[in-house]
């Protein structure tokens, strides 16, 4: 993970907390929310459906469109559709001003996701304080238990214009307003170029 300048920070984009596990005894989480370690190309088979549906959404965008997962690595690997593998992907967004954050930076290394989200709760406030009197019109993106900062950031001053908050990004409830396909942040965020 690479050090984010907060001076050129637009979004913050808030999980939950780390994925828990390992994988060859190092932890899937890489201190990116999102993230999965080694998962090094988009037409790789993945359990991870939160990274299968940011994919979605950004092949989405680009072709106004979803077919079939297989359809869209074919399009990756001839070259139609141009996107970094995840890893440089997320390395990309970084440096066009997206941090990506969970409101809680550790968790039990086998167990349950959220184990450990009331430790950090009172360092993720005063974060979103310090990020929000540090920065000019930071865009905050709230994906599944993260919403739950959304009274926190109106609180401090964040407008709800600028606060934007969906179904977590592993949800099956695509046809619900509050989906993640449905809330798109890709449309409604257009000072970042995601297709990096």
């Amino acid at each position: 993970m690479t050090q984010v300048d907060l001076n050129n920070v637009n979004v913050v984009i808030f999980g939950r907390d780390p994925y828990p596990g390992l994988v060859q005894d190092t932890p899937i989480a890489t201190g990116r929310a999102f993230e999965v370690r080694n998962y090094s190309s988009w037409t790789e088979p993945t359990k991870n459906a939160s990274l299968r549906n940011i994919f979605k959404l950004l092949y989405m965008n680009e072709y106004q469109k979803l077919p079939a997962i297989k359809q869209m690595r074919k399009k990756i690997t001839n070259g139609t559709f141009k996107l970094s593998p995840p890893t440089d992907w997320f390395s990309k967004t970084e440096s066009e001003g997206v941090l990506w954050l969970n409101t809680a930076l550790t968790c039990k290394k086998d167990g349950k996701p959220g184990t450990h989200v009331k430790i950090w709760e009172e360092f993720s406030n005063e974060l979103i304080k310090f990020i929000h009197s540090n920065t000019n019109q930071v865009t905050y993106v709230l994906w599944g238990q993260a919403r739950v900062l959304k009274p926190q950031l109106k609180k401090i001053g964040v407008p709800v214009s600028k606060i934007f908050e969906s179904d977590h990004p592993s949800s099956t409830r695509n046809k619900q307003n509050t989906s993640f396909f449905k809330q798109n942040f890709i449309d409604s965020i257009q000072n970042v170029n995601w297709f990096v």
